[in-house]
């Protein structure tokens, strides 16, 4: 066989190729020895560079080289995964794995290191910003930037700023019979000092200036109203009170005239002042307001006390009650009827939640009672960001005043989109209907989504959020819609094109590996994820071994005790990332040493390849890594990894200006950053090597010296370009290169 140049070697192992055809082959079939093979799973996105990996290491501990090693990754890429990947990704395993020396000899020591097993890890992305409008895209991406903060806090909030002002008054027609909503419940997960207050405010403020103006409006109506309904409510007192009183046909009389006062009353209807936003408020309350504001509100916070009041803070018994936030997600009509307070009839709510809480929060949904088996924690769309705290910009530029006058303006025009009404006047949602092309897009995304929802598919373990991520799609791909097609007369006239669909899709496909990370976080183990903590310090420190005081005094922020630090030792020693080493006992009295922990090798060795390496959709985590590399002492998630995916970082990427062209700010944070073009006819190029970090005293003098040689002749505005870098990025070092 001849895959990309390379040949598969004539000396190849029957075990090998039994491997391999055992990988591939179908039911029924049977490999060289006649037993019998099942039938192998496809590999999605995800789980392919894992799975090759996994291959790839069991031919490199038997010795094979990394042709060998290749050429089996290409047959196995296209046999089994879906989709393939490309053949440098394929390559770049090989090439990893081939690195590490073959499995223990006899010749070997018998303490040699074994591959530790690995903890669970999710790849998140960033939102892809550019699958929203351009005037949302540069709002978001501005502001993220003003704030210094994740594009995913803004980028999911601003679409259930959206949900609220189209809910209720549009839906999605998919097809007879399937109508889908386009309220959403968004909850973004941020630890406490990430400026998420901001953030909401800033993404709410139209809303509440409209909210105010409404009331102003509406204020002379409902005092009107308010008056007649007083005296009426006084003349109808006092007629009663004479009716009581008086006998034959003055008695008549006043009974006839209070009953005509009783019908005025009833067709008195008080307007409700208008509302968009509620935050504290309990679940009987909601009934309440969502019944005056005709089944259209919204919770937006930047806490996640609602959660508390959901499960029965303040009911008597303490049992939980969200029934309606099941109902007012879906559509269904509310009908309560509870002894002492008015009945409440809400036909089709829509009710939309835009929430950034605190990791706590999280982690303790899954312990309240119901949350999960009722279906509230899959019909919520989960973000978590990475943690920005230590990396933020401290003058960073605000917010521009065209994209926050442009974001104010639409969402203005989003907010005033009116209600269709049926013949009867009531109120009823305009459809959406979508175009041939976007209609089979969306049917090939539910059939990309239904075998993931399998008992060992992607989303197996979570089909009840899983089961509704098609349905989401629809909604944000209907928000996409009206968005862009705001100056319409009738946005829900415009069939949905097939690239609304598209970045629709690609959103909901970001979800994913979100919602995987929110639900394991959790169901986390706290010793585990205190195992992915001290590994994340072991990891920026560069240690191959380390005493547990050490590991005290650089976690106890973290650890308050050296107690604490037990489980989570004992996790990395059972998975092999760690192994105690003999100290020998001090003589006589005193504090007896520490004790001391080698750190695997292979893991170390494995993590130092992986930071200079980048990381992509698909990035191989080496069969012998926890993944832990992003993982910071301060984070909230110490178990997820962010990587760019070709998605906007704040602050790695320019903002765009105002006619979607990139700035200067190459790192996107209102500053230039110096290129090999602003060095021109300078020999000496920058370079960032983490490596330098841990030179010794001599090759700090060697470092030294070279530098001072390279930087002869350098004009004073290079020197302090140069400076200025160095200041942000300590251990670098100008090394020689090629001129620009």
């Amino acid at each position: 066989m001849e895959k990309d140049g390379l040949e598969f070697l004539a000396s190849t192992p029957t075990w090998l190729l039994e491997l391999v055809t055992a990988w591939q082959g179908t039911e029924g079939s049977q490999n060289a020895s006649g037993s019998q093979i099942s039938t192998p799973s496809l590999f999605f996105d995800g789980n392919r560079n894992c799975a090759l990996a996994s291959l790839a290491g069991t031919m490199r501990r038997r010795g094979m080289g990394q042709e060998a090693i290749l050429a089996a990754l290409v047959k196995e890429n296209e046999a089994r995964c879906s989709p393939p990947l490309a053949q440098a990704e394929v390559r770049k395993i090989s090439q990893s794995i081939s690195r590490y020396a073959p499995a223990a000899t006899e010749n070997e020591p018998p303490d040699s290191w074994e591959i530790p097993l690995p903890f669970q890890i999710h790849k998140l992305p960033s939102f892809p910003t550019e699958a929203l409008p351009p005037w949302l895209r540069r709002f978001v991406e501005s502001l993220s930037i003003a704030t210094q903060t994740p594009v995913d806090l803004a980028g999911l909030l601003s679409l259930a700023a959206c949900a609220l002002a189209c809910a209720k008054k549009i839906a999605a027609l998919v097809r007879y019979g399937w109508i889908e909503p386009l309220n959403l419940y968004g909850v973004a997960v941020l630890p406490p000092g990430c400026r998420k207050t901001a953030v909401v405010s800033a993404i709410e403020e139209p809303i509440i200036e409209r909210e105010k103006e409404l009331a102003a409006e509406t204020a002379p109506a409902i005092i009107e109203a308010e008056t007649r309904h007083r005296i009426l409510s006084g003349k109808l007192q006092y007629i009663q009170g004479k009716a009581s009183k008086a006998t034959g046909a003055d008695a008549q009389q006043l009974t006839q005239e209070a009953t005509v006062l009783v019908q005025e009353l009833s067709e008195i209807k008080i307007p409700s002042v208008p509302r968009y936003v509620a935050d504290d408020v309990t679940s009987e309350r909601l009934a309440t307001m969502l019944k005056e504001q005709d089944g259209h509100m919204a919770i937006v916070s930047a806490e996640g006390g609602i959660f508390d009041l959901m499960a029965g803070r303040y009911s008597n018994d303490g049992a939980p009650n969200f029934e309606i936030y099941l109902k007012a997600h879906a559509g269904d009509t509310i009908r309560v009827d509870r002894v002492g307070r008015p009945p409440d009839y809400i036909y089709r709510p829509a009710l939309t939640m835009a929430l950034a809480v605190q990791p706590e929060v999280l982690t303790g949904l899954v312990r309240k009672q119901g949350f999960r088996g009722r279906g509230l924690l899959g019909r919520i769309l989960y973000a978590i960001p990475a943690n920005l705290l230590g990396r933020r910009k401290v003058d960073a530029p605000p917010l521009p005043e065209t994209a926050q006058e442009t974001y104010k303006q639409n969402m203005r025009r989003l907010l005033n989109l009116p209600f269709d009404q049926d013949e009867e006047g009531h109120i009823k949602s305009h459809l959406l209907r979508f175009s041939s092309e976007a209609a089979q897009r969306l049917r090939e995304f539910d059939a990309w989504v239904e075998p993931r929802l399998a008992e060992f598919g992607e989303l197996g373990h979570m089909t009840d959020w899983g089961g509704k991520l098609v349905g989401a799609v629809v909604r944000i791909c209907g928000l996409l819609h009206v968005a862009e097609n705001l100056r319409a007369a009738a946005p829900w006239d415009v069939p949905v094109a097939l690239e609304t669909i598209e970045r629709a899709i690609r959103i909901g496909k970001y979800l994913i590996p979100h919602a995987r990370a929110a639900y394991s976080c959790m169901g986390a183990d706290p010793a585990i994820e205190d195992a992915k903590r001290v590994l994340s310090w072991v990891r920026r420190e560069r240690l191959g071994n380390f005493s547990k005081r050490e590991l005290f005094q650089a976690l106890k922020g973290y650890f308050k005790r050296v107690s604490q630090l037990e489980p989570a030792l004992a996790a990395l020693q059972e998975h092999g990332y760690i192994r105690n080493r003999a100290v020998a006992p001090r003589p006589g009295a005193g504090r007896k040493p520490s004790p001391v922990y080698e750190v695997n090798p292979l893991w170390l060795d494995s993590r130092h390849d992986s930071e200079d390496s980048g990381n992509s959709e698909d990035q191989i985590e080496d069969p012998w890594t926890d993944g832990t590399g992003g993982a910071d002492p301060q984070g909230a998630l110490p178990h997820t990894e962010h990587f760019e995916n070709g998605y906007r970082d704040p602050l790695k990427n320019p903002p765009l200006s105002m006619n979607g062209e990139t700035g200067s700010d190459r790192d996107g944070m209102g500053e230039d950053i110096p290129t090999q073009a602003s060095l021109v006819n300078q020999a000496p190029q920058y370079s960032h090597n983490p490596q330098n970090a841990m030179a010794s005293e001599s090759e700090e003098e060697l470092f030294n010296a070279q530098e001072r040689e390279l930087l002869k002749g350098c004009s004073q505005e290079s020197l302090e370009h140069i400076e200025k870098i160095k200041k942000s990025f300590p251990g670098s070092r100008v090394v020689k290169g090629n001129n620009p």
